[in-house]
């Protein structure tokens, strides 16, 4: 998305469930720490199980769709467009992939995969 986020933004969509301040962080996570080290090994693990059951189910569904509707936006014209005028301002090397023109020819790798789906 471009920006980020603060404690209170993160907590809020749920994404943290609490929020320490930085001058006694590691006291407050040790303390968390140390009480969950008290409970039983196995019931630990049991409710994490039940907890996250459910996530996985719905993180795997959505996770489908998302593959689903990738794989359509990189077959459509529009993202074959996009990724031409990206790769564009990259001269392409063999051995090191692409170097980026504008950046003083600093060198990436990543960009061969690219370059090979076009």
């Amino acid at each position: 998305m471009g920006r980020k986020f603060s404690a209170e933004e993160m907590k809020e969509a749920g994404m943290v469930s609490r929020i320490f301040p930085s001058a006694t962080f590691k006291e407050e996570v040790l303390k968390l720490a140390t009480a969950a080290a008290k409970f039983p090994p196995q019931a630990m693990k049991d409710t994490k199980a039940l907890i996250r059951e459910h996530d996985y189910g719905f993180l795997n569904e959505v996770n489908k769709r998302e593959m689903k509707l990738l794989g359509e936006r990189m077959a459509s014209e529009e993202s074959t467009s996009a990724i031409i005028e990206f790769m564009s301002k990259w001269e392409v090397c063999p051995r090191i992939g692409a170097t980026n023109k504008k950046r003083g020819g600093r060198q990436l790798t990543v960009f061969t995969l690219l370059l090979a789906s076009l």
